[in-house]
């Protein structure tokens, strides 16, 4: 997983635009961000389908812990539900709970819990 942040511009939409000696312009982002966010390029993009370095440690038989750049995924096995709790950089948190219903099928709830 990984922790998407949105850049914040100071002054949105600005933009530089410069003739150049052949005629074509040059545009430039001129907004001034207060925070730049994140990057979308080929290894955010990657990270966010999992492909991405990590270290993961099988607890006891009931957690899976796996530490990555973008954060730390904890992963909670009981016997119909699994709870996976992701917590970016920035300490925010997100929750994922997947439950086995008695009549076979699958109910799964996705929350912010920080």
């Amino acid at each position: 997983m990984i922790e998407i942040e949105n850049r914040v511009p100071e002054n949105p939409n600005m933009f530089q635009i410069e003739e150049q000696p052949d005629g074509k312009f040059l545009i430039t982002r001129d907004d001034t961000p207060i925070k730049e966010g994140t990057p979308i390029n080929r290894k955010t993009l990657m990270a966010m389908q999992g492909f991405m370095s990590s270290n993961t440690i099988y607890e006891n038989g009931v957690y899976i812990t796996t530490t990555e750049e973008g954060g730390v995924n904890r992963v909670t096995v009981s016997e119909n539900v699994i709870t996976s709790e992701f917590t970016g950089p920035s300490g925010s948190k997100i929750r994922k709970t997947t439950i086995v219903n008695t009549d076979g099928s699958i109910t799964t709830v996705s929350e912010e819990v920080g």
